[in-house]
C-alpha cells in the first residue's frame, strides 16, 4: 500500500459516485476512460498509486468540482461552469474595432456542458464581446464569444476572430488560391479579400487570433 493520505478518502468518495450514479465499477470506468483494470490496481493501492494528479483527472472526467475528491463525506457537486478570461478588446462585426490594449477585464461563466460536448482545452480559450451586425443572425450585437486560440488554421466556411492591421474582427473565413476571402452573414456587408502578396509585399500586418466555438448571444 502506497503512503498516500487521501486514499482512502479518494476511493470512499468515488465508491459513492458508483453506487449512486453509475451501479458498476465497469460503467464509471468508461465515464472516466479508464480500463477497470487499472482502476482496481489503483483503488486497492497496489501497483498503482491514487495520486493528485489522477484525482483531478477523475474530477475533470466527471465534471467534479477540482479538490471534492479529497473531502472526506464530499457532496460531490457537479461543476457546471467553467470560468473564462475575458478581454477588453470587442471584436468587430463591422469595419473594424481599433486596439489600443489588450488586457484581461474580468472572468465569464460558460455551461461546462459546451465545453466538453467540443473537446475544449479552457487554457487556449478566451472570451471577447462582439460590435455590430455583419454577423447577425448568428452573432448578435453585445454578444459574447469563446474564441479557441489553437485553432488558427482556416477552415472554410467556420467563423474565426481576426487581427488586420491591429483591427480585430469576427467573420466567416475561406481559402482561395492567392488569399483568403472575408464572408459577412449579413448580406449587405460586401465580401473581402486579403492576399498572400498584400501580406507579403504591403504593410497589411494580419492574423488569426482564433476560431470562435462558442456564441452567447444576449436576450
Amino acid at each position: 500500500m502506497y503512503e498516500n493520505i487521501y486514499h482512502d478518502i479518494r476511493v470512499a468518495n468515488l465508491t459513492k459516485i458508483m453506487t449512486t450514479k453509475y451501479g458498476n465499477w465497469n460503467a464509471l470506468c468508461r465515464g472516466i476512460g479508464k480500463s477497470s483494470s487499472y482502476m482496481n490496481e489503483v483503488i486497492k493501492g497496489v501497483k498503482r498509486e491514487f495520486t493528485e494528479s489522477l484525482a483531478r483527472e477523475v474530477e475533470s472526467k466527471l465534471q467534479l468540482i477540482p479538490g471534492s475528491l479529497d473531502i472526506s463525506d464530499s457532496p460531490m457537486q457537479e461543476l457546471r461552469y467553467v470560468l473564462v478570461k475575458l478581454y477588453s478588446p470587442v471584436l468587430s462585426a463591422g469595419d473594424g474595432n481599433d486596439i489600443f490594449s489588450e488586457e484581461q477585464v474580468g472572468e465569464l461563466p460558460i455551461p461546462i456542458q459546451l465545453i466538453v460536448e467540443k473537446r475544449l482545452d479552457t487554457d487556449k480559450l478566451a472570451c471577447l464581446r462582439v460590435e455590430g451586425d455583419s454577423m447577425e443572425q448568428k452573432i448578435n450585437n453585445g454578444a459574447y464569444v469563446v474564441i479557441d486560440t489553437s485553432k488558427k488554421e482556416i477552415v472554410n466556411n467556420k467563423i474565426y476572430a481576426f487581427n488586420i492591421n491591429n483591427m480585430i474582427r469576427v467573420k466567416r473565413l475561406f481559402n482561395a488560391l492567392d488569399g483568403i476571402i472575408i464572408r459577412s452573414d449579413n448580406s449587405i456587408y460586401p465580401e473581402e479579400k486579403v492576399t498572400f502578396d498584400d501580406m507579403r509585399y504591403s504593410d497589411m500586418n494580419f492574423f488569426i487570433v482564433g476560431k470562435i466555438e462558442i456564441i452567447l448571444n444576449m436576450e
